[in-house]
């Protein structure tokens, strides 16, 4: 009875392999995808948007077909400049030549736009003041206007002193003495003899974590198939000392 309890686990524990090292090509695979991911210069404030391919521009197989640059599309068999309000990249004319003009970026929540909008380049957007832009972790291309610090206030109660002004990418750098630089994102008094360092103290608002939210349940299913693997690696090791 031992033996087949061994022999049929031994079976399983095939199986479990088999499946773990799948499941983990699977997730080198995720991993790959969003490693690839590149922004668009073009686009400076935002992920590229879904580039949207429209059928009246298809034509016949023997029928040549013409590339339209930046700042044009495919109209019926002529490339036909982007209509007010609307741009195509460089980068988007590569990718398919049959893409449609993308709507240009409005301003949202506290942000202002710095460059206008043209034909072959989206608009820039950046914050209002009292905001800075910050890139969303694990999000390429995409960042949003977060409430710049305050020294002397909440984690930087005791750092009274502002060393960087807030703006641009950059939040508020707040420092213990007044007589402090900032220098790779730290504090540092610089003396003959000396440099006394502080780490800066950088808050992030709730509206981040709210933005995380969508690529934490994005990925969930990403960490549940690296807890599955784990698992069965265990199994085949348990089985592995029971049956030997």
């Amino acid at each position: 009875m031992v033996e087949m309890i061994c022999l049929l686990t031994r079976w399983l524990s095939v199986k479990f392999i088999f499946f773990g090292i799948v499941l983990m090509l699977h997730c080198q695979e995720l991993n790959a995808r969003v490693t690839e991911v590149r922004c668009d210069p073009d686009i400076p404030s935002r992920p590229q948007p879904d580039v949207n391919v429209h059928a009246i521009a298809m034509p016949q197989s023997d029928i040549h077909v013409t590339n339209c640059t930046e700042g044009e599309y495919l109209d019926w068999y002529k490339c036909s400049p982007c209509q007010e309000g609307t741009f195509r990249t460089k980068q988007i004319a590569a990718l398919d030549r049959y893409s449609w003009c993308q709507s240009c970026q409005e301003p949202g929540t506290y942000e202002i736009i710095v460059e206008p909008c043209t034909k072959s380049r989206d608009a820039k957007i950046m914050c209002e003041d009292g905001f800075y832009r910050l890139e969303v972790p694990e999000m390429p291309c995409k960042s949003e206007c977060v409430r710049c610090d305050i020294c002397g206030v909440g984690r930087n109660m005791f750092k009274n002193f502002e060393a960087r002004e807030c703006g641009g990418y950059n939040n508020t750098a707040c420092c213990e003495h007044e007589d402090m630089v900032v220098k790779d994102e730290q504090c540092v008094t610089i003396t003959t003899s000396t440099r006394e360092k502080t780490t800066i103290t950088t808050t992030t608002t709730s509206s981040v974590t709210d933005n995380m939210e969508g690529f934490q349940a994005g990925f969930v299913g990403q960490s549940a198939i690296h807890r599955i693997s784990n698992c069965l690696w265990i199994i085949c090791l348990v089985t592995f000392v029971l049956c030997t």
